[in-house]
């Protein structure tokens, strides 16, 4: 866009502070892997708070694949130039990165004319490991800002595999050996990425593009070129066999080289140059006992390797990144890498050393894979933990003392609080700042006299306390269903409405009881009717009680069974956590007798 003063000014999208006019990519690729790229961006301001908008993170860019070029930072006002933008430096030391640029102060009316340039780096080795193979891209047309007009030029002098979504068919042209494909959108809403809501491929046209056909074609290629970074010497195999010594079955092999491996690796994220898409050598990373998430995965797959054990490295795309198109299988649409045990069905975290054989961390759960492996001709998803397996279990007994409770507890923990407990509470003292704030927020006053951490090296952490309660809350008249207040609402389901889908992150389970000396309604042994089971598509909760010995327990269970919840659906789910926080707060002489079930 040569002259950014002929756009037309738009009233066609709600944009009180600033409004992107024209959002142009223009891409050229090269047979060598080469990408070159022009970006221009027109905003015009509409507001004194829409003049402090463009600037400081209006241009990210990945600095391991090209280097910065200012072109044009124009301000123009009443049909004039009337200042100029300045370019800052970058504000990241590797990978994705934002460049910092300042203008004169902007007014409203005035227009902002950016342009810049982002050259492939020279000088470094990647060509020739990579094997001149283009990385691909994966540009989405939404944005931070309302956007009129978005165009994304692609042209190349060799073929390309591509994909893309909520678009019609480019406009293709052919200019000799070059080729070029023309998209555009708009307009278009601005995107706020949400950690609860869709990713902006969710939310937004995007085209896909790479070298490979298939995903199965990306994975024979890519595997291949980790092949080469997975040598292992004679030197490095012995410090293998003293550090886990072989083992009879393939579980107990994995679990020893994990268990050698974990307290090894400290996480170096370093996405600079080359290293942004290839790991170092298996044996740099061992003795540097550092590394990034390909790194550690692929020292991992070669250790169990070598152990006889079938392993594989496996790209990630995050469930925060969104869904991507079925062709044009690209390496822009992973962040992550795991380690994939087939035998076992599992995935392996390298960056989490907390995470048990058989535990995931929850940023892992349900994203997609692909699995660098002969024959893999696609990718796969990346199951979520069923609810037992996230499961948290309290119980407490308490005693009148002082003019308060004595409650002494246990609290045992699996899967995600697990993975949590063992980060955290390997410092006792850590565990006791932890108890303290959790049971002072619910307990105005409580005191934590002691607490004792079991089984940090086991899949089941078992956390005993005992704490001193102020009050008669459980004076056998009042008593709550639940031994500690619930605030399911606010965790859980906060706006009053929403227009986007609602992400959470995991299922779970959780129990809690708690027992007193009974009362005298209640003195020999009997088991009572259940006071609540109610259960609807988002989860379910229930509690039922009993007298044993002379003692009187109550027992709640809460599951949550939904991780995707419509805009649609919002205000069931809403009400359905806002009955659970009703009945497990409310008084359980009060709730006993009483069943139903809900949607």
């Amino acid at each position: 866009m040569r002259d950014p003063l002929q756009l037309p000014a738009t009233t066609r999208l709600q944009a009180p502070d600033l409004l992107e006019l024209y959002h142009l990519r223009y891409e050229s690729v090269d047979h060598a892997g080469q990408s070159r790229q022009v970006i221009q961006r027109v905003w015009e301001i509409r507001s004194s708070a829409g003049a402090a908008m463009p600037g400081v993170d209006d241009v990210w860019y990945d600095g391991s694949r090209w280097r910065f070029q200012l072109l044009h930072a124009e301000v123009w006002s009443g049909g004039r130039l009337v200042g100029m933008g300045r370019d800052q430096g970058d504000q990241r030391g590797s990978g994705n990165r934002p460049r910092l640029l300042t203008f004169p102060p902007l007014a409203i009316g005035d227009r902002v004319n950016l342009v810049y340039a982002l050259l492939p780096l020279t000088g470094n080795e990647s060509t020739a490991l990579l094997g001149a193979h283009y990385l691909g891209d994966l540009f989405a047309f939404r944005g931070a800002y309302p956007v009129e007009r978005v165009r994304y030029v692609l042209r190349s002098d060799h073929a390309l595999a591509l994909g893309q979504t909520g678009l019609g068919a480019p406009h293709e042209s052919r200019d000799g050996i070059w080729r070029t494909w023309v998209w555009e959108s708009g307009p278009l809403a601005a995107f706020f990425a949400d950690p609860d809501g869709p990713s902006v491929t969710d939310r937004s046209p995007f085209v896909q593009v790479s070298d490979f056909a298939g995903w199965g074609d990306l994975a024979n290629w890519y595997g291949a070129v980790l092949a080469r970074r997975a040598v292992v010497t004679p030197k490095l195999r012995q410090q293998w066999l003293r550090l886990a010594p072989p083992r009879p079955t393939v579980a107990a092999t994995v679990q020893a080289v994990w268990s050698a491996l974990a307290p090894r690796l400290r996480y170096l994220g370093d996405e600079e140059g080359l290293h942004a898409f290839v790991p170092d050598q298996v044996g740099q990373v061992f003795a540097a006992r550092s590394g990034d998430c390909k790194d550690g995965a692929l020292l991992l797959v070669t250790w169990l390797r070598a152990e006889g054990v079938e392993a594989d490295v496996a790209l990630v795309r995050t469930r925060a990144l969104g869904r991507v198109a079925p062709q044009g299988a690209t390496l822009a649409a992973f962040d992550h890498a795991l380690v994939y045990v087939p035998a076992l069905a599992a995935f392996l975290d390298t960056t989490a050393p907390e995470a048990r054989l058989g535990e995931l961390p929850t940023s892992d759960q349900g994203g997609l894979a692909l699995i660098l492996r002969p024959h893999e001709s696609g990718l796969r998803f990346i199951p979520l933990a069923a609810p037992a397996e996230n499961r948290l279990v309290r119980r407490v007994r308490l005693a009148p003392r002082d003019g308060g409770w004595t409650a002494t507890g246990e609290i045992t923990l699996q899967g995600a609080d697990a993975v949590d407990a063992r980060r955290r509470d390997a410092d006792p003292a850590a565990a006791r700042r932890q108890l303290t704030t959790w049971l002072r927020q619910r307990f105005t006053g409580a005191r934590l006299e002691s607490v004792d951490v079991h089984g940090l090296e086991s899949s089941t952490i078992r956390i005993t306390f005992r704490a001193w309660l102020p009050g008669r809350s459980w004076d056998g008249q009042g008593n709550r269903v639940a031994w500690s207040p619930r605030q399911y609402v606010a965790a859980l389901a906060s706006e009053a409405s929403r227009d986007e889908v609602r992400r959470l992150p995991l299922l779970w389970d959780t129990e809690e009881s708690w027992t007193q000396k009974a009362p005298d309604h209640c003195s020999n042994d009997r088991a009572t009717p259940m006071f609540v089971r109610h259960q609807s598509r988002f989860g379910s909760f229930q509690a039922d009680g009993i007298c044993h010995q002379g003692w009187w327990t109550v027992t709640s269970r809460v599951e949550q069974t939904a991780t995707h919840i419509s805009a649609a659906e919002y205000p069931a789910y809403r009400r359905f956590w806002a009955s659970a926080d009703s009945f497990l707060n409310g008084s359980a002489q009060g709730s006993a007798g009483v069943e139903f079930a809900g949607r």
